[in-house]
């Protein structure tokens, strides 16, 4: 059941798991992510396991390097690519 949550993100889910699940979709690591997204790879493992929250701004540039729309990050609604 925990290998299905990283993959069926939903609205019940946190901004975290939904970056790292569609981060993971992408065949992405957090290096990867973190450069096309200019942030920090410690930043980005934050939000993922939930100890930082994920701003707006933050989830716009996450949003453009993934591919998804920065609404479905933050709340699970909208686009996911």
């Amino acid at each position: 059941a925990e290998a299905l949550r990283l993959f069926r993100p939903g609205p019940l889910y946190t901004p975290g798991e939904r970056v790292l699940a569609v981060r993971s979709s992408r065949g992405l690591n957090q290096p990867q992510l973190a450069e096309l997204a200019s942030c920090g790879r410690s930043h980005l493992s934050h939000i993922e396991r939930g100890t930082r929250p994920l701003t707006a701004s933050m989830a716009a540039g996450l949003a453009r390097a993934l591919g998804v729309t920065a609404e479905y990050l933050l709340t699970g609604k909208g686009s996911d690519g």
